[in-house]
């Protein structure tokens, strides 16, 4: 264990050291430590964890960006930091009387990166007369972003350069699939960098998932063969809103079914996976009697267990299934789910994006209400579904941007641990915002008076 030496000390009890960094003592709020070691490296700065970092965004700890001169709706609906820790964020501009594919790039501290398509910003029109928007996106093996979306109401895929060109390889950069009626959600790639879209009939009937070749032509070879995609009636209107790939490369399907939440397991041949809750499809009534749940996003924990993310009546919603498809009884003192009320915070939004962070603890990304303003809203828990006391105040924290509407549609975590929040401002603009974790360190620059403190490593 390395000698801890505090440089300063002011309002903060050393229980509550976490993460954050800084980079000037001017800047340094009352709460602050900072500190060096004793091998003489240059001091460092710690914050609370679940704090607007303020080395992101120009001081701010935000970004607001109106991407094209003259348009509106600059909605991030998705994002993913790459391995340089660059953000990418995806979504829709309106240009002229149509929405068109929309994606940013931006360097670690907030500023756009000028070497991504023209001035860090790309846009293109996926359908001429057409709306069309990205929902997600993820980064396949070589670098390329791949984007998932709906373009003239048919699945759209999109493979673009590390440059942000579209990529000619990849059918010209652009791949319509599964013609028809259809909203293409979100996107995920299996082992084989195969691509596998998740989505739903327009008119909500049924999930929708089809697996897509690393060429962009469809798997009709091996996956619900002769179609390449498979339509999973689970019983209501059903709309799936998030996809994932377990360790088996078995597709795990979240979304609702009129009122309940639903999820459905596919084989990685294309068939509904009866080990999965005995038919390959799950269903719970809403669990707050009387309301509406929905599940918007959805992942895989160390143990194999699915951790749904969502809403129930409109608040912050976590639910645990096992891998045999029932509910986690260890999971919130054998409730299997849990419902999250925050002080100070009004429930008319959801939570719309579930990350676990490297410690296996799960944070919550969306929006509640504050003051009568739609506010960024993150909250972080333990892994048995408790409210990290040690983030944000008493495990949430919330950000009001600009005194209006900020609506939060997805987040992620970057090469540090810095937790990053995507949505709309003013339904308008692209908005970030990063938030400190326990292990967002950077170098401070001063000289102070010392004081040995020993038990930090």
């Amino acid at each position: 264990m390395k000698n801890i030496k505090i440089l300063f000390l002011l309002a903060c009890s050393t229980s509550s050291l976490m993460g954050y960094s800084y980079l000037d003592k001017e800047d340094l709020p009352n709460d602050v430590v900072a500190f060096y070691t004793s091998d003489n490296k240059p001091p460092k700065t710690i914050f609370p964890a679940g704090v607007l970092d303020l080395t992101f965004g120009a001081g701010l700890g935000y970004v607001v960006q109106p991407l094209f001169s003259g348009t509106t709706l600059n909605e991030i609906n998705d994002l993913i930091v790459d391995s340089k820790d660059r953000i990418i964020a995806v979504g829709e501009v309106n240009i002229g009387a149509n929405s068109q594919f929309a994606l940013a790039r931006y360097y670690a501290d907030g500023t756009l990166d000028r070497g991504f398509g023209t001035n860090g910003l790309v846009h293109t029109n996926i359908s001429v007369g057409n709306n069309s928007y990205i929902q997600s996106v993820v980064i396949d093996a070589h670098n390329r972003i791949l984007v998932g979306g709906t373009a003239d109401d048919d699945f759209a895929v999109s493979r673009y350069l590390e440059d942000g060109s579209l990529d000619p390889d990849f059918d010209h950069g652009i791949v319509f699939t599964v013609v028809g009626t259809n909203i293409c959600t979100s996107i995920a790639l299996d082992s084989e960098q195969r691509i596998i879209l998740g989505g739903y009939t327009s008119n909500g009937n049924n999930f929708l998932v089809a697996r897509l070749l690393p060429d962009g032509g469809l798997d009709t070879a091996n996956f619900a063969p002769a179609n390449g995609y498979l339509s999973i009636n689970m019983g209501g209107t059903d709309y799936a809103y998030a996809v994932t790939v377990d360790s088996l490369d078995r597709i795990i399907l979240a979304g609702s079914s009129t009122n309940d939440i639903a999820v459905a397991r596919v084989t990685p041949a294309g068939i509904l996976d009866t080990t999965f809750a005995g038919t390959g499809k799950y269903t719970h009534a809403p669990f707050a009697f009387g309301f509406s749940d929905a599940v918007y996003s959805v992942v895989i924990d160390g143990q194999g267990n699915i951790l749904l993310g969502g809403s129930s009546n409109n608040l912050f919603l976590l639910v645990r299934l096992t891998s045999a498809g029932v509910l986690d009884t260890t999971f919130n003192a054998s409730n299997g789910y849990k419902i999250y009320t925050f002080v100070g915070l009004r429930n008319l939004y959801e939570c719309h994006k579930i990350i676990i962070d490297p410690l296996g603890r799960i944070v919550m990304m969306g929006t509640q209400t504050h003051g009568g303003i739609a506010v960024f809203t993150i909250a972080r828990a333990l892994s048995n579904g408790t409210l990290d006391s040690s983030f944000g105040v008493n495990g949430v924290s919330y950000t009001t941007i600009n005194g209006v509407d900020s609506i939060v549609f997805s987040g992620g975590i970057d090469q540090q641990g810095r937790l990053i929040l995507g949505g709309i401002n003013n339904n308008e603009f692209f908005t970030l915002a990063r938030y400190t974790t326990d292990y967002s360190l950077t170098y401070y620059k001063g000289q102070f008076a010392t004081q040995d403190l020993g038990f930090l490593a």
